[in-house]
């Protein structure tokens, strides 16, 4: 746990599949050698930074738990839904908006709505997401389309709730989606019939900040 950095010739091992540098201090992994990672499929982090040249890690099938911040540049997360490959995804969306929430369009919140758009095209499976203390993921909840691929949701940070189920939820009914986390406000009738719609679905973990003493039922 005392480790902070990582040592720049750990991008010749040339054969790495596999970087696990979670409960550590390292906050930053960059490539910065056009043939760095060239083999890494996973690389697992506690809040280190979303590398500022993660499409060159091209061969990524796990990325998770990346921090996507003030300190982001839009382009990582535009680069972000190049990684073809990449099919579980895990994401604390640590944006701090100060006064410029939703006076302009955020291009942070843009680009991250497209790479899960071009990555659900892809192969995603699997997405966690989590929210810092003074973050919103409200434009999830309006932009967001989830994959017919996907498998699993999590969102799970227990403070923050969204408003309702992902609009664009109710249109996919995502045939594959076996487990799903989330937290709402207040469920409402059409929550519930979202829920209701989904084939697959296992195991449903889910926090309510206020209940209405609507049941959730069986069709």
């Amino acid at each position: 746990d005392r480790i902070a950095i990582l040592p720049e010739q750990i991008e010749e091992l040339e054969n790495l599949e596999t970087l696990d540098i979670r409960r550590t201090g390292v906050r930053l992994v960059d490539v910065k050698k056009d043939d760095g990672f060239k083999k890494l499929m996973h690389l697992l982090v506690t809040d280190a930074k979303l590398p500022t040249s993660v499409k060159k890690m091209k061969e990524l099938q796990e990325l998770s738990m990346v921090e996507v911040g003030d300190n982001t540049t839009p382009q990582s997360l535009q680069e972000l839904g190049e990684l073809e490959k990449l099919r579980i995804l895990g994401i604390k969306w640590s944006r701090n908006y100060g006064d410029t929430k939703g006076k302009t369009e955020d291009p942070w919140e843009k680009n991250l709505v497209s790479a899960l758009d071009k990555l659900g095209d892809h192969n995603l499976q699997s997405l966690c997401i989590d929210a810092g203390e003074n973050s919103s993921l409200d434009f999830l909840v309006k932009f967001w389309s989830p994959s017919l691929n996907l498998e699993k949701f999590k969102l799970t940070c227990p403070h923050y709730y969204f408003c309702h189920l992902p609009t664009k939820m109710a249109n996919a009914k995502l045939p594959n989606l076996t487990y799903l986390e989330i937290g709402i406000d207040t469920v409402q009738d059409g929550d519930l019939k979202i829920l209701r719609s989904l084939p697959a679905l296992i195991l449903l973990k889910h926090r309510v900040k206020e209940s209405t003493g609507l049941a959730i039922g069986t069709q």
